[in-house]
């Protein structure tokens, strides 16, 4: 059975394996080919007769002593992209939306989105704990979420996936913002360089889901922005709006270009 060797948060301690992904599998299972999930037991290889921990080890091995060349040839063609959060970033956030017609986009949204889509990968993910307390279905959050990513594409706008954690934070899920789950799929399944990317948020939890991928942080002061301002660390960039934190971005991104053309000409 083919598997996928997934080392969050960039370590070595605590891993899965997944034979495939798919939505809301992020608890590090195993997906036998039958469908079964399989909790993974720490030495052994379920699905293989049980390969004994050393040999898992040395695979582990073999895997981290090509991570410098992998890490060099993927930078060669990766990309940058930018990671919106969703309520209060680029639409009011008006609690759990069940229904398209609840959806107001900011005034600065589309032209701050067309900007960012000229030179970066665009995301977005959302909390959506809603769907776990069941004030709301994920079929309403799918319905939405097509609707604002239809707006967008009528405007030009093409954002690559949409990232959903539907559960509540006490479930203790990994895909929960601000774990990294989604920056580490998004790195893996569309060549994202995290270091030259940005995400954009207006809760202290997306600056921290930046941190740990890797990213840089905008905290904007549209939604609860300015609520949970003061429950900030110390340096965090922050502005008012989509539109500032575009402004941000793209003058930092000019700015990484310059600095890398003059070193390609040193």
């Amino acid at each position: 059975m083919a598997v996928e060797v997934l080392f969050p948060d960039g370590g070595l301690g605590a891993f899965g394996l997944f034979a495939r992904q798919h939505r809301g599998d992020c608890n590090g299972n195993v997906l036998l080919p039958q469908g079964r999930a399989v909790s993974m037991i720490p030495g052994l290889v379920p699905g293989e007769g049980g390969r004994s921990r050393r040999r898992y080890l040395v695979e582990r091995k073999e895997h981290v002593s090509g991570q410098m060349k992998a890490d060099q040839e993927k930078r060669a063609v990766s990309s940058p992209a930018v990671f919106l959060d969703r309520d209060g970033t680029i639409i009011e956030d008006r609690g759990d939306l069940s229904e398209p017609a609840q959806v107001v986009f900011f005034s600065d949204t589309v032209s701050s989105l067309r900007r960012l889509a000229g030179r970066f990968t665009l995301f977005v993910v959302t909390n959506q704990g809603g769907v776990g307390k069941g004030a709301i279905t994920m079929q309403d959050v799918d319905r939405v979420n097509a609707h604002v990513l239809s707006h967008l594409q009528r405007h030009g706008i093409r954002v690559a996936a949409t990232y959903v954690c539907p559960h509540e934070r006490a479930s203790g899920c990994r895909c929960i913002k601000p774990n990294p789950y989604f920056l580490r799929k998004a790195e893996r399944d569309f060549g994202i360089d995290l270091a030259r990317s940005f995400v954009i948020g207006d809760h202290p939890h997306d600056v921290e889901f930046a941190v740990r991928g890797g990213a840089t942080g905008i905290y904007v002061l549209s939604g609860h922005g300015r609520k949970h301002r003061a429950d900030l660390p110390a340096r965090v960039v922050v502005t008012d709006g989509i539109r500032e934190a575009t402004d941000l971005v793209l003058r930092r991104a000019g700015r990484a270009d310059k600095q890398a053309q003059n070193g390609a000409a040193s």
